[in-house]
């Protein structure tokens, strides 16, 4: 069932590679950041859950904030962007360096040189936002304490006016984005630099939502440094961000470490704030990682996972037959691919939106069970299955 016209919702999906969240500000109001695909339907997951519910996202998305390149937080999101068609796009003002020289080529059609899969999606939301009409096909740039949308009390459906708000990247990051810009563009003589992407989490757009006095954080995957110009420690030292303390909070990166600021938890969220946060499985690290998730705890009683796979007993903890017969047999055996999962939050206690209903699909949790789960298997052998995170 959708969210009634005066009901908040937040939703965050995540399978393990991939994020999303969707927002019902009231009135069938929505807003969108990032993507990720549903591994039941194979679309988008933001689509497949509006379809869902009944929403037609064609008229009801008002704003898709694209956070940063990572292509874990923008599968699908040229699909996204073309099924919501009065919904306005906006994204990092600082790009990468590879994202710069795509919007480069999407110019001079140059499509030979090898770029990643999250380049190729600019391409193809640029090709949609050609399609458009303006301002619909001019990008809203986000940078550190720009409204990016504003939705008036008497269309709400609650009688509270919303915003939403970027918070990042500051000044200084996009002044350092473009000192680096610099080093591609050789003088005469030199030789032509092959282009490296640097990381985009320092890019990465932090949303600031408002609903009346209610504020809702979306920490993107922005990482803290040692440079008070950047990171969350700008964010925080801002006198220019909005000054209310958010009750809800999209833990950033995936609850790494190197995500975290005790300024944030402190000075821009309630106490015991509800946390929500997708894993990230790839790679030989997985987030959060078990110290990540004892840090969380202290923060909050309320901290929810939007999916945990389990994954079975490694080659190395098979015996030789085993592994043999499987050679002989199957010949290898490929772990599925997690299925997506999501955290559901639902408020309609306005104006004070005191009391939040919590629902988590079969594969999602609380922290807590998950924090209980590691302790327990780490008592017992290695052989037998673990969690993964």
């Amino acid at each position: 069932m959708p969210p009634r016209t005066d009901e908040i919702e937040i939703t965050l999906f995540g399978p393990g590679f991939g994020e999303c969240a969707v927002i019902h500000l009231g009135n069938n109001n929505w807003l969108v950041i990032d993507s990720c695909i549903d591994s039941q339907t194979g679309q988008p997951a933001a689509l497949a859950y509006l379809h869902a519910i009944g929403v037609d996202p064609a008229v009801a998305v008002r704003l898709i904030i694209a956070t940063h390149w990572h292509d874990d937080h923008i599968r699908g999101l040229s699909r996204l962007l073309a099924e919501c068609k009065k919904a306005r796009f906006c994204c990092s003002a600082a790009l990468t360096k590879a994202e710069f020289l795509a919007s480069v080529l999407r110019h001079e059609a140059q499509q030979s040189l090898a770029i990643s899969s999250g380049v190729r999606e600019i391409f193809k939301i640029y090709e949609e936002l050609q399609q458009r009409p303006e301002p619909l096909r001019t990008p809203s740039f986000a940078s550190a304490n720009k409204r990016v949308l504003s939705l008036p009390a008497d269309s709400s459906g609650h009688g509270l006016e919303c915003e939403a708000w970027a918070l990042s990247p500051s000044d200084k990051q996009v002044q350092k984005f473009l000192d680096e810009l610099t080093l591609l563009m050789p003088t005469a003589g030199e030789t032509k630099r092959r282009a490296t992407a640097q990381s985009p989490n320092h890019l990465a757009v932090v949303t600031w939502i408002t609903i009346g006095e209610l504020a809702l954080l979306f920490g993107a995957d922005l990482e803290e440094t040692k440079d008070p110009g950047t990171g969350w420690s700008v964010i925080v030292d801002s006198a220019e961000r909005p000054r209310n303390k958010a009750a809800v909070f999209k833990i950033a990166h995936h609850g790494s470490e190197n995500a975290h600021n005790d300024a944030v938890w402190q000075e821009m969220l309630v106490p015991n704030a509800h946390g929500i946060l997708s894993p990230y499985n790839r790679g030989q690290k997985k987030l959060p990682a078990p110290a990540d998730i004892q840090r969380i705890m202290q923060y909050t009683e309320h901290a929810y996972i939007s999916s945990v796979s389990r994954q079975p007993a490694s080659r190395k903890s098979r015996s030789a037959a085993v592994n043999r017969t499987i050679r002989e047999t199957v010949g290898k055996i490929r772990l599925p691919h997690p299925q997506t999962g999501w955290v559901t939050l639902r408020n309609d206690t306005a104006p004070t939106f005191a009391t939040w209903r919590i629902t988590l699909s079969p594969n999602a949790c609380h922290l807590r069970e998950l924090h209980q789960e590691i302790n327990t298997f780490a008592k017992i052998p290695k052989r037998a299955a673990i969690p993964r995170w």
